[in-house]
């Protein structure tokens, strides 16, 4: 399995499946040759595959390391399939493993925000905030922004916008045009 991750992370996806699937024709519960599986069905578009190779994988009780990564491609494949409740847990299970990990929260922030749990987003957002480098930080303001948006608080999501500007966020063309609309019907 070591090879076929090798040879995955080499941009050989055809050996690596070949490999990964002669691992798990021998040991059909390798966690190694599950992930390098998984991970090729995600790459190729095949997300309810690698999903179910994902739970498969996890199902194993894998080693925290190789857990969080199974929880994190999962949470993907999940969001790549429009389940965000399916991605919400898959991220809070990360959380539980890498409970630090500022991009991770950012991450179940903006999931749990699309599922309109408005508290449970914030606070995955604040933290997201607080544990932060600047390039988090001005991702975490516009996720923040979005949500003051989605829940009608035009200022906070202009002031939370200009933020996340200021601490180098891409512009957004659709979200500025909607303060705009917004504020010239006050």
């Amino acid at each position: 399995a070591n090879a076929a991750t090798v040879l995955l992370r080499l941009g050989r996806p055809a050996a690596a499946r070949s490999g990964a699937e002669h691992v798990l024709a021998r040991q059909p519960g390798h966690p190694g040759a599950l992930l390098c599986l998984a991970q090729l069905e995600a790459q190729a578009g095949n997300q309810a595959r690698a999903r179910d190779l994902f739970q498969r994988l996890l199902a194993g009780q894998p080693a925290p390391e190789l857990a969080l990564t199974a929880y994190l491609l999962l949470a993907r494949s999940c969001q790549a399939l429009n389940d965000d409740a399916a991605a919400a847990d898959a991220y809070t299970a990360a959380q539980a493993l890498a409970p630090r990990d500022a991009a991770l929260h950012l991450a179940r922030g903006a999931v749990l925000r699309r599922l309109q749990r408005w508290d449970a987003a914030q606070a995955a957002l604040d933290q997201a905030l607080a544990l932060g480098a600047a390039p988090l930080v001005a991702d975490a303001c516009l996720e923040l922004a979005r949500l003051c948006r989605d829940r009608g608080d035009a200022a906070g999501a202009a002031l939370l916008y200009r933020r996340a500007r200021e601490q180098g966020a891409a512009p957004d063309a659709a979200f500025e045009a909607e303060v705009a609309k917004r504020n010239a019907a006050m």
